[in-house]
C-alpha cells in the first residue's frame, strides 16, 4: 500500500513538474549544479528567498519525497537536510543539501512553476 501510494505521488510530481517546466526559464547554470556546494550555488543564483532545515523522515511533503531514494538508510540514521529556494520569473527553484565533511553539498533539486502547490 505504501509503495503504491509513493509511486502514485512520484508519478504526479513528475507529471506536474513536466507541465511546470519551461525552457525559457532555465539557464545553463541550473543544469550544472549537481554536487556543487552551497556557496557555489549562491554565487551562481544569489541569495535564496528562503532556507529551511529538516530531518529526513517517512512523512515528507510530495516535493521532498525523492530525497528518500537518495538516502535509503534514512529510517536508521538522522539525516539533516538544508533546503534553499529561489524564485525566477514564474519558476521556483529548490535545492536540497546534505552536510559532507562539514560542507553543505547539493544532493537533489527541483524546478517547478510557482503556481503549483504541493
Amino acid at each position: 500500500m505504501k509503495i503504491k501510494l509513493k509511486l502514485i505521488v512520484l508519478i504526479l510530481i513528475s507529471f506536474f513538474s513536466f507541465l511546470g517546466c519551461n525552457d525559457e526559464d532555465k539557464t545553463s547554470s541550473e543544469e550544472k549544479i549537481h554536487g556543487l556546494n552551497e556557496k557555489e550555488i549562491v554565487k551562481l543564483w544569489g541569495n535564496p528567498a528562503g532556507v529551511n532545515y529538516f530531518v529526513l523522515t517517512e512523512f515528507m511533503f510530495e516535493e521532498r519525497l525523492t530525497l528518500q531514494d537518495k538516502f535509503p538508510n534514512y529510517k536508521d540514521e538522522k539525516i539533516l537536510i538544508k533546503e534553499m529556494y529561489w524564485f525566477k520569473g514564474k519558476m521556483k527553484r529548490i535545492v536540497w543539501f546534505c552536510k559532507k565533511n562539514g560542507i553543505w553539498v547539493e544532493v537533489d533539486n527541483l524546478i517547478h512553476r510557482k503556481s503549483i502547490q504541493f
